[in-house]
């Protein structure tokens, strides 16, 4: 497989800060052939990598980033997060602390950090390797 469309069990959407913009993310691309299919068929670029996943590239579309929605960074030495945010269905956006395949990795992972939780998994059908989603307890703030 070289891409996927990406789908969550909760239909909560992924953002990403990147590039001076916030981007939805549509797709993951597995492979260049899928990069090459996406960008040439969709208009989309990959705008991030998962966070110890590299093999994952985060797409959106080319030209619908939003430089307005700037999100607080809940990110300290001691209690990293990524550049992703997690959606809800009530509009708040909560900070990806992790990105796992593992669900033991996952569960380890929340076992040391207490201000972190599962949020949504992937649902994809048809495929061996789904993505959990451990995000912070609390909110980002918009910032302005």
């Amino acid at each position: 497989m070289d891409y996927i469309q990406l789908s969550t069990e909760n239909e909560h959407r992924l953002y990403v800060c990147s590039m001076s913009k916030f981007h939805q993310i549509t797709h993951l691309v597995f492979n260049d052939q899928g990069h090459k299919t996406l960008m040439d068929k969709k208009q989309l670029v990959c705008v991030a990598h998962f966070p110890n996943i590299n093999s994952v590239q985060a797409m959106a579309h080319r030209y619908e980033g939003d430089c307005l929605i700037k999100l607080q960074n809940k990110s300290c030495e001691s209690k990293p997060y990524s550049d992703f945010y997690m959606k809800t269905y009530d509009g708040k956006f909560f900070q990806i602390a992790g990105i796992f395949t593992d669900v033991n990795q996952a569960n380890q992972f929340m076992t040391v950090r207490d201000d972190a939780a599962l949020i949504d998994s992937t649902n994809f059908k048809d495929v061996d390797k789904q993505y959990h989603f451990i995000a912070c307890l609390e909110p980002s703030k918009k910032v302005v």
